[in-house]
């Protein structure tokens, strides 16, 4: 409501004193100007001392002989000297709560307005109710006016956020680019917990290598999806330039990252680790999640945590860098993850956790790539009771052909 004080529905009535008779008040009832009031105050020195109620008044006319018997009598007798009174620098608001649950049912009485503990006049029940029917449909109309605006707001995110999820899933790579590579079996996927998501992976063939990359911006969401984008259009670069040092890589996107951070004044950064295969040879270089190397079906965790720092905290991460090597035969391969798929809870907030990872790995590495990661994904489903995703899940299967 609005700050509208209970001045604003003050009637100027004159009181009564307590040597009014019944009579008199009763004509004052049926006056003109006392006819819409449900009371009467009483004030001494300008000072209320209770209320006379018409209702009070009508059930003694009504007795028998009660107009001979009482009409010459004082009022005194008939005054409620605990009638309700509000102040009339008092907010509407303030006052109707007040009134509203102190008074007795059915309505008898009005309410007395003072100014500094002096009677300033009255205010009736219907004013008040009509008054805070009046700001309450004003609010309502402001908050449908607010709704409407919020809806079309959202409306016009959710457009922005589809076409960032669609942007990024465009640069993301596709099935063609997994054909296209003939000495490996690979596949793919991420499920993003929001609109857009802040997990990256990447699958780049150039000059007989292929660089396979996976990261992990901070939160999810638009600007977390936005920073994977710009992570990805560096790889890209740094690809067409034939460059195969991966310190270098990591080097350049850790320092586009953290100069386009402090531009925009987002506190985020992001895991990335980067590997670089040739000829069933493969180099590894960056700090994410661990890379599980796969060989005749068993799984060896290789640690990424010494072999880089978390990208756009500093503007030079070189000292931080370093390298480690696995070799893969026919039938072995690498799978990459981000946390998403680790950290899924089921109801009893149990995690997935990444021994049940390398169990269904183990169980199922004969099946293709593609085959393999369709797997894991339904075995975290199972598992989470198909429950939403409270992170973004990325899976990357690579096998030696």
């Amino acid at each position: 409501m609005n700050t509208i004080s209970i001045a604003s529905l003050v009637h100027n009535i004159s009181a009564i004193t307590p040597e009014h008779t019944v009579n008199q008040v009763g004509e004052l009832f049926l006056s003109t100007d006392y006819q819409h009031l449900l009371s009467i105050p009483v004030v001494v020195d300008n000072k209320p001392i209770g209320i006379i109620s018409r209702h009070q008044l009508m059930e003694v006319f009504l007795k028998l002989y009660g107009r001979d018997l009482y009409g010459r009598q004082s009022v005194k007798g008939f005054v409620n000297e605990n009638p309700l009174m509000v102040d009339c620098k008092d907010s509407l608001e303030t006052a109707s709560d007040y009134i509203i649950s102190n008074i007795e049912t059915p309505v008898s009485e009005d309410f007395i307005i003072l100014r500094d503990g002096q009677y300033f006049g009255m205010g009736m029940v219907l004013d008040l109710l009509n008054a805070v029917g009046t700001q309450l449909d004003k609010a309502n109309k402001k908050i449908t006016k607010l709704n409407k605006k919020l809806t079309a707001e959202n409306q016009r995110m959710g457009s922005e956020l589809a076409v960032a999820r669609q942007l990024q899933a465009m640069v993301l790579p596709d099935k063609r680019e997994y054909k296209s590579i003939k000495q490996l079996d690979i596949n793919g996927f991420m499920v993003p917990a929001d609109e857009v998501g802040g997990d990256y992976y990447e699958v780049l063939q150039h000059d007989d290598h292929i660089k396979i990359a996976i990261g992990d911006v901070t939160g999810h969401g638009l600007e977390s999806g936005v920073l994977m984008i710009m992570v990805q259009t560096v790889m890209q670069s740094l690809v067409a330039q034939n460059i195969h040092d991966l310190k270098l890589y990591l080097q350049v996107i850790n320092k586009t990252i953290y100069n386009n951070l402090q531009r925009m004044e987002l506190d985020k950064n992001l895991t990335l680790s980067i590997l670089d295969y040739h000829q069933g040879e493969v180099q590894i270089c960056g700090q994410h999640e661990e890379v599980l190397w796969v060989q005749q079906g068993k799984v060896t965790r290789i640690d990424t945590i010494d072999l880089g720092f978390l990208l756009g905290l500093e503007t030079d991460i070189g000292h931080l860098l370093s390298t480690a090597q696995c070799s893969l035969a026919s039938g072995d391969g690498i799978v990459l993850y981000t946390d998403g798929i680790t950290e899924a809870r089921n109801d009893n907030q149990k995690l997935f956790g990444l021994e049940r990872l390398i169990k269904v790995l183990e169980k199922n590495w004969h099946l293709s790539a593609k085959e393999l990661r369709k797997t894991v994904f339904e075995e975290v489903y199972r598992f989470t009771k198909h429950q939403k995703p409270i992170d973004d899940m990325t899976l990357v299967v690579l096998k030696q052909r």
